[in-house]
């Protein structure tokens, strides 16, 4: 007759990002359960102590969310039973988050000008992942430049057009964010 205790650490395994802010971390169970059936597992990260947790006795997959985004973190393993959790399992392989999606806003949204007049235009403010490049839909009129690493329109329109929205997207490896800018350009 032996007594109950914790349950000994289980070993950590594959760990990926699944997200910006989430990662999945594998594990296998351990070999013995010190008596008492292990009812869940703990995932912890480093740094931050972020913790996602499965209900189950055997070897999992752990979803970890809440973590932040391009961000290094290695995470550990805990078993669960009525008695105890036990030590942590040796730390993982290091991963790094994905770079939050792009968000942007503009200082302006709508300009009016009289032809061949310099426009004011707008200044970006970044509210989300770093933005790789910026594109624009449709073309910039005649007169003005559109930069595809600023995002900023500039210039003097020479040409009379009526209200027009201009759709400026901003794009990384996480996806896309868009504003619109309306330009009217008068006679």
């Amino acid at each position: 007759l032996s007594a109950k205790a914790a349950p000994p650490a289980p070993t950590i395994g594959a760990v990926s990002a699944t997200g910006a802010t989430t990662a999945s971390v594998s594990f296998t169970a351990p070999s013995g359960n010190g008596g008492s059936s292990i009812t869940s597992y703990t995932a912890i990260s480093n740094p931050g102590g972020i913790t996602g947790s499965i209900t189950q006795a055997g070897s999992g997959t752990i979803s970890v969310t809440g973590l932040s985004p391009s961000t290094s973190y290695t995470f550990t393993v805990k078993a669960t039973n009525a008695i105890g959790t036990s030590n942590a399992s040796s730390a993982s392989a290091s991963i790094t988050t994905n770079v939050a999606a792009p968000a942007f806003t503009l200082s302006s949204s709508t300009e009016s000008k009289t032809a061949n007049t310099a426009i004011s235009g707008y200044t970006i403010t970044s509210t989300g992942g770093t933005i790789a490049s910026y594109a624009i839909s449709p073309v910039a009129p005649a007169g003005l430049t559109f930069d595809t690493t600023t995002g900023l329109l500039t210039g003097t329109p020479t040409s009379v057009a009526s209200a027009t929205n201009y759709t400026i997207t901003a794009t990384n490896a996480s996806g896309n964010s868009t504003a619109t800018f309306t330009l009217t350009v008068s006679s």
